[in-house]
């Protein structure tokens, strides 16, 4: 039977039990997709990691992040989550994690590895000339933007005419 070391943290918050649980899988080499995603199943947290080593030139490490129903090409809690745990394993502050949607920088303090912060980079969200792309039906005085938005989703801004 094959083991595997996972920690539970917490992520936004001051104290225990409180926040968002992640299952952060540090050394997760020699997992299947179809075995990640049958732990996030079992862990039924919102999101789970997969630490793995990376692919990327630049990278400490590549994180796959696991709802309990599909991969995710990236998510906020979780980045922040296992950069945390990683500076804290590492004993480091910063870390370039790869993910799905390319590599970002973690900061963290980890403290005591129980409690500390940490934030991430922001990936740079994609705009979209809507008319360019969907051809919506719309009154041509009607500007629309697109944004592209991770996990895959898009969000539609839509700006009323000003009279």
């Amino acid at each position: 039977m094959r083991r595997y070391q996972f920690v539970q943290v917490d992520v936004f918050t001051r104290r225990p039990f409180g926040g968002n649980q992640l299952a952060v899988f540090v050394e997760a080499e020699g997992l299947s997709d179809v075995e990640m995603q049958a732990i996030a199943q079992e862990m039924n947290y919102s999101e789970s990691t997969f630490v793995l080593a990376p692919r990327e030139p630049g990278a400490d490490a590549r994180v796959r992040i696991f709802t309990p129903g599909r991969e995710l090409p990236f998510a906020g809690h979780p980045v922040v989550g296992t950069g945390f745990v990683l500076a804290a394993e590492r004993q480091r502050q910063k870390l370039a994690l790869e993910l799905a949607i390319g590599v970002l920088g973690v900061t963290a303090h980890p403290a005591d590895g129980r409690a500390g912060s940490a934030w991430m980079e922001q990936p740079l969200p994609t705009f979209l000339d809507a008319v360019r792309r969907a051809r919506p039906r719309r009154r041509r005085s009607e500007p629309l933007l697109w944004r592209r938005r991770a996990p895959g989703g898009l969000c539609v801004h839509h700006r009323d005419r000003v009279s």
